[in-house]
């Protein structure tokens, strides 16, 4: 089946808590993309800003942005996506985060020539926006080229604005963890997605601006320890699985993590050095 000849309806699920500041702009770049069969479900997390006001403004010129307001803080953006993706209506669901913004080309680059429509999964590359700075961060730990699976052994290097997935497959393999988590809430469903797809693309194209707020809880410090404890967590929730794909990347999955526990013992001797005999 190709994609082009299909006019199937997309789901962009946008999870929202006091993003005013960059939330207009993320927004105009989805409803400026080159394929514009597409709802916008924009989830209000009890904002205290002006976010909630951003996005009624939008939803009274377009239509197509729909717009659901909590009464309760869920205080995790998995979980706002979950209740999004319920209110979706979409085949195809794509996940972007207030604070984001896509090229123009993103949904058209992905959704071209898809052969498995109910179990498609598809990402792309990021750059990086903090401050002044804009750079491609460097994924050390993507060992491989269609091996999509293989990096996921080795770390996350998937991006959750990058991702469009069918709704099928997000439902089947039970969606975004129903536990607030540290750091990394987005792994384990990539996982359980890509072992389950029966088409996963990857486009090998800078699609996403990804903005990095350093007053956001995510991008507060994160411990190691907080790192190693997720990743143990998941491969207990895989390891408990009926799922004989879920158990063999468990077990595969926890024989590389020294691998990770180098690469930070790395930067660990790196920052040491730099403020040793750099500074």
């Amino acid at each position: 089946m190709n994609f082009d000849n299909d006019n199937i309806l997309i789901s962009v699920i946008i999870p929202i808590y006091n993003a005013e500041k960059f939330l207009k702009k993320t927004i105009v770049s989805v409803l400026e993309q080159t394929y514009q069969n597409f709802e916008i479900i924009c989830i209000n997390d009890c904002s205290t800003d002006k976010s909630l006001e951003i996005i009624k403004e939008f939803s009274e010129i377009d239509v197509r942005v729909k717009v659901f307001n909590l009464q309760k803080n869920l205080g995790c953006p998995g979980l706002v996506r979950n209740y999004g993706v319920k209110k979706s209506k979409g085949k195809m669901l794509a996940f972007l985060d207030a604070d984001d913004i896509w090229k123009k080309n993103k949904l058209e680059k992905q959704l071209r020539n898809i052969n498995n429509l109910d179990n498609f999964f598809s990402y792309t590359k990021i750059e990086i926006i903090m401050k002044n700075r804009v750079y491609e961060p460097k994924y050390y730990l993507r060992f491989f080229n269609n091996f999509h699976i293989g990096n996921l052994l080795i770390d996350n290097t998937i991006t959750t604005s990058t991702v469009v997935m069918s709704k099928k497959l997000f439902n089947k393999v039970g969606g975004f963890r129903n536990k607030k988590m540290v750091i990394s809430e987005d792994y384990e469903l990539w996982i359980k997605a890509i072992l389950e797809a029966k088409e996963v693309k990857f486009v090998d194209e800078i699609l996403v601006r990804y903005y990095i707020n350093l007053d956001s809880i995510t991008n507060s410090k994160i411990k190691y320890r907080d790192i190693y404890l997720n990743i143990l967590s998941i491969i207990k929730q895989l390891l408990e699985s009926n799922n004989l794909k879920f158990n063999i990347f468990a077990i595969v999955r926890l024989l590389t993590l020294p691998l990770l526990l180098l690469y930070h013992l790395l930067i660990k001797i790196r920052e040491f050095i730099y403020k040793r005999w750099v500074k």
